[in-house]
C-alpha cells in the first residue's frame, strides 16, 4: 500500500470513528495516535486490544 492510500484508510477510519460517537482516547488507540499523556502506558495490552476492537466494532456498524 503507498503512503497516500494509508493515509486515505487513516482518514476514513478517523471519520467512521467520530460518526459511531467513539472517543478521542479510542480514536487515537485504534489509529495509533499518541496524546502525550502519561496514563496511555497503563494498563495492559489484553484491554488496549478491546478496547481497539469495540471501538472499531462501533465504527463499523455506524453507517
Amino acid at each position: 500500500m503507498v503512503e497516500g492510500e494509508v493515509r486515505l484508510l487513516s482518514k476514513h477510519y478517523l471519520n467512521r470513528l467520530r460518526l459511531a460517537g467513539v472517543t478521542k482516547s479510542d480514536q487515537d488507540s485504534v489509529l495509533g495516535h499518541s496524546s502525550g499523556s502519561v496514563g496511555e502506558d497503563y494498563g495492559g495490552d489484553e484491554a488496549r486490544l478491546e478496547v481497539a476492537r469495540r471501538a472499531l466494532e462501533k465504527a463499523l456498524q455506524a453507517t
